[in-house]
């Protein structure tokens, strides 16, 4: 009888000292009528804090007019949303000392016949957007944006290491499309940025992200350009708004090669990623950098190197009250994708959209939806 109520005993504190694991919540409730009620084939979102998910969910089709439900396993296109992930790269390897934030354009890449105006040109002015780079490659020079579309494909052909470098010759060489110094936000900068990375480390930019972002944060399903390919419906296709209607991307529309932006785009924006793994990188910076960065490093990648555009290293700050201080955030489209992400180091939560549609604009209607969600989940969770 005696060795009952011990064993009884000893169940009872194992259950009273047991931790209770707060259940994640489904956001399928709340996704459901943004999905109904809009022009949008799929929507996922994610809330989190520094150590758990607290709500996520995804709903809608991956492929406008085909019955195939989205999962929360699916991949979302994360367009400039990737320019925080480079930056963060880079402190990685500024603090094993292959470069330095300081390292110049010219010296890392050994470029020949640099603009007097962009000699000191360094990779922290870079991924601050204050280098003198053009907002778009699409006009500098003539015939180079057609270039490296078609140069190396998704589908075929190098990683873009060669085109990065041929990017920075070209512009290097030439007057410098913006101020130098002034803030002007540059895709270009940032593919300047990983040639400069991959120079240091004698490493694709992709194969960088791989092995020192991805596997030690344990972002097992990330990966670059369209995750949908044309002859399956095994993740969400890419979409345009087009009369306030989802419009497929098909290959008649546009070929498969060009379903995202150029690969040599990359370090600016071609990560495509779960949300649930997004909401990886996210958790490190609500943190001081844990065992991958240091805190120095972390605020560095955090600090305002713009007052005016509120513009750090791969993010966005500013000052909410909601996020008691300081709030990083970006937006990331390829013109047929969007997210969004915004994070509360104060709070240690953060919170993450994605769809698989874009209508070409950077304040338009499928922002103004994800804006709203993301309100929305900030006040039920925050």
């Amino acid at each position: 009888m005696k060795l009952s109520k011990i064993f009884l005993a000893t169940i009872l504190l194992m259950v009273v000292n047991d931790p209770v694991v707060p259940k994640q919540i489904d956001l399928k409730e709340v996704l459901a009528p943004v999905v109904s009620s809009n022009p949008l084939p799929a929507l996922a979102a994610i809330v989190f804090d520094d150590q758990k998910v607290i709500a996520s969910g995804a709903i809608g089709v991956r492929k406008f007019g085909d019955p195939t439900l989205v999962t929360i396993e699916d991949s979302f296109h994360l367009g400039s949303c990737t320019k925080a992930m480079t930056a963060t790269l880079a402190a990685r390897i500024v603090e094993r000392g292959e470069i330095s934030w300081a390292t110049t354009v010219k010296e890392a890449l050994s470029l020949q016949n640099v603009d007097s105006a962009l000699e000191n040109i360094t990779l922290l002015e870079l991924m601050s957007h204050n280098a003198g780079m053009p907002a778009s490659l699409k006009n500098q020079p003539p015939g180079l944006w057609k270039y490296l579309y078609y140069n190396n494909t998704w589908q075929k052909g190098a990683k873009g290491r060669a085109d990065r470098l041929k990017v920075a010759e070209l512009l290097f060489s030439a007057t410098p499309a913006q101020a130098v110094g002034s803030y002007k936000y540059s895709n270009a900068g940032f593919m300047i940025a990983g040639a400069m990375l991959e120079a240091a480390t004698d490493t694709e930019w992709e194969d960088l992200m791989r092995t020192e972002l991805f596997k030690p944060l344990g972002m097992k399903n990330c990966g670059f350009g369209p995750a949908a390919r044309p002859d399956k419906v095994d993740q969400p296709w890419p979409h345009k708004l087009g009369n306030d209607k989802p419009l497929l991307v098909t290959p008649l529309i546009r070929a498969p090669e060009s379903w995202d932006n150029p690969r040599s785009l990359g370090p600016a924006g071609t990560v495509s990623c779960t949300i649930s793994d997004w909401a990886k990188f996210g958790q490190l910076h609500l943190g001081d950098g844990g065992d991958y960065i240091s805190t120095e490093s972390m605020s560095k990648l955090h600090e305002v190197r713009n007052a005016s555009a509120r513009s750090a290293l791969g993010w966005f700050s500013y000052k909410r009250s909601w996020a008691g201080g300081t709030a990083l955030t970006h937006t990331g489209s390829n013109l047929f994708n969007f997210a969004i992400v915004w994070i509360s180091p104060t709070k240690k939560k953060g919170v993450m959209v994605a769809t698989n549609i874009g209508d070409g604009k950077t304040r338009g209607k499928i922002f103004k939806i994800l804006d709203g969600v993301v309100w929305q989940l900030i006040q039920a969770h925050f």
